[in-house]
């Protein structure tokens, strides 16, 4: 009894004395076991990402799990970064919702589901026909995507105070942008994409067509006063000093001054052929869109009345309410080809007697040079 009294003694004694001593820097080699265990640790965690079968020793503080999230495109998580799927997809709750608890279609943009809308249409005419009263009808739907203020995919501004005009401006822009979704957004993304490159044609035409346009009088004089003078060098510089197609053709028959008068003509008629060309460049394309814009129109037409008689064909009924998207949708989108095509039609037609009017005065300078050639060989 004594000697396990004497060992539980000496056990509490020295374990107190380690207590007190117990830095490990006290231990021979301890900076060499550290410096073995940093360079030889890694994750031995077979679910890490950092997983490594070849590590000395386990060090768990090194294990990552970053590797792992929703992999699938079509989830609303997908994790670009992650190559581990963790079951963690998260999807619409409806197949006409996206991850926003939005409409995938709102023709009408009122918060409801065209999905919805056909359903409870369907299950109301199913009501009537049994009998009952569509006043005791309850849809079962609620709006969708609304902002602080109870605006389907508002963005709050309607809850601020704001003058008069700034209403009517906005009414007015969402009345455009209302009737072009109306219209079909693919059909409408075409006339819309004709307008703006025929827009932008036409734009770097009549550019054009202005820096090419000169004083053929002023220029006529200057060179008929150096021919005068016998300073032909003189008068090819006032044409090179001069832009325009004018002051080219006038160049050209310059530089063929000691030619006969025929071979002078025939030089003028060739360059000018090529100036004029460089006046058209680009005015096809222009008719092109002039054609396209209500083609694309009138195409919206046909397919929006295909999709009237598809809804009449469903419904088996003939209904104002049924057909009256197809018609709208038909009527926008000839409306706007319509319209796109008479804007660019006026820009081609002021381009077209630009061109006219530039032509028209290249042959009468090229005249008139001809005849101050031949009177100066005299």
């Amino acid at each position: 009894m004594k000697r396990l009294l004497f060992i539980a003694c000496l056990f509490v004694v020295s374990n107190q004395a380690f207590a007190q001593n117990g830095s490990c820097e006290l231990i021979d080699n301890a900076s060499e076991i550290k410096q073995d265990f940093d360079d030889n640790a890694g994750c031995k965690d077979e679910g890490a990402c950092n997983y490594d079968s070849d590590a000395k020793y386990s060090n768990y503080d090194l294990c990552e799990y970053s590797c792992y999230g929703c992999t699938d495109e079509t989830a609303c998580n997908f994790n670009e970064s992650a190559t581990e799927e963790d079951d963690s997809c998260t999807y619409p709750t409806a197949e006409y919702l996206d991850c926003n608890d939005c409409c995938l279609n709102d023709e009408d943009r009122d918060g409801i589901c065209d999905e919805e809308e056909r359903e409870t249409e369907q299950a109301m005419r199913e009501w009537v026909e049994d009998g009952k009263n569509p006043s005791d009808f309850l849809c079962a739907f609620e709006p969708k995507c609304l902002d602080e203020c109870g605006v389907p995919y508002g963005d709050g501004s309607s809850c601020l105070e704001i003058e008069e005009e700034s209403t009517i401006e906005i009414e007015e822009e969402s009345a455009i942008v209302k009737l072009f979704r109306e219209g079909g957004t693919g059909f409408m993304m075409c006339v819309l994409i004709c307008l703006i490159l025929g827009l932008a044609i036409c734009i770097e035409r009549i550019i054009y067509l202005m820096m090419a346009s000169s004083n053929s009088t002023v220029l006529l004089s200057k060179i008929e006063s150096e021919l005068k003078n016998g300073q032909l060098e003189n008068a090819k510089e006032v044409c090179r000093n001069t832009a325009g197609p004018t002051a080219s053709i006038c160049l050209q028959g310059l530089e063929r001054s000691n030619e006969s008068v025929e071979s002078i003509e025939k030089s003028i008629m060739a360059y000018g052929s090529v100036q004029m060309g460089l006046l058209e460049k680009g005015t096809s394309w222009i008719s092109l869109f002039i054609a396209i814009a209500p083609m694309l129109g009138f195409m919206g037409t046909v397919i929006g009345m295909i999709g009237a008689f598809n809804s009449i064909e469903a419904a088996g009924d003939i209904s104002p309410s049924l057909v009256a998207g197809g018609i709208k949708q038909a009527l926008l989108t000839t409306v706007f080809g319509l319209i796109v095509a008479i804007i660019l039609q006026i820009f081609y037609n002021f381009i077209i007697s630009k061109i006219d009017d530039i032509v028209n005065d290249m042959e009468d300078t090229s005249i008139a040079l001809v005849d101050l050639i031949a009177s100066n060989k005299k």
